[in-house]
Protein backbone atom coordinates (compact mmCIF):
# COMPACT_ATOMS: atom_id res chain seq x y z
CA UNK A 1 0.00 0.00 0.00
CA UNK A 2 2.93 2.49 1.19
CA UNK A 3 4.77 2.07 -2.41
CA UNK A 4 1.47 2.42 -4.01
CA UNK A 5 0.47 5.60 -2.29
CA UNK A 6 3.80 6.99 -2.69
CA UNK A 7 4.12 6.34 -6.31
CA UNK A 8 0.73 7.77 -7.07
CA UNK A 9 1.34 11.09 -5.30
CA UNK A 10 4.59 11.66 -7.11
CA UNK A 11 2.83 10.83 -10.28
CA UNK A 12 0.22 13.23 -9.43
CA UNK A 13 2.66 16.36 -8.89
CA UNK A 14 4.19 15.03 -11.88
CA UNK A 15 1.38 15.28 -14.15
CA UNK A 16 0.22 18.49 -12.26
CA UNK A 17 3.40 20.22 -13.58
CA UNK A 18 3.12 19.36 -16.74
CA UNK A 19 -0.83 20.39 -16.90
CA UNK A 20 0.56 24.02 -15.35
CA UNK A 21 3.26 24.59 -17.91
CA UNK A 22 1.08 23.89 -20.37
CA UNK A 23 3.26 20.80 -21.99
CA UNK A 24 -0.68 18.78 -22.44
CA UNK A 25 -3.37 19.95 -23.48
CA UNK A 26 -6.96 20.15 -21.66
CA UNK A 27 -7.16 16.25 -21.41
CA UNK A 28 -3.89 16.16 -19.14
CA UNK A 29 -6.44 17.12 -16.51
CA UNK A 30 -7.83 13.71 -16.34
CA UNK A 31 -4.66 12.29 -15.51
CA UNK A 32 -4.29 14.66 -12.46
CA UNK A 33 -7.53 13.53 -11.50
CA UNK A 34 -7.04 9.94 -11.92
CA UNK A 35 -3.84 9.99 -9.76
CA UNK A 36 -5.02 12.29 -7.25
CA UNK A 37 -7.96 9.26 -6.97
CA UNK A 38 -5.60 6.74 -6.57
CA UNK A 39 -3.44 8.25 -4.01
CA UNK A 40 -6.80 8.91 -2.23
CA UNK A 41 -7.87 5.59 -2.30
CA UNK A 42 -4.30 4.32 -1.55
CA UNK A 43 -3.91 6.68 1.61
CA UNK A 44 -7.44 5.55 2.54
CA UNK A 45 -6.29 2.26 3.13
CA UNK A 46 -2.65 3.06 4.37
CA UNK A 47 -4.06 4.54 7.42
CA UNK A 48 -7.67 3.15 8.43
CA UNK A 49 -7.48 1.12 11.26
CA UNK A 50 -7.02 -2.53 10.36
CA UNK A 51 -8.75 -3.93 13.37
CA UNK A 52 -12.16 -3.39 12.22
Amino acid sequence: MLAGLIGDVVGFFVALQGQMSGDVNALGWSTVIIYGLFALGFAYFQFTSKNS
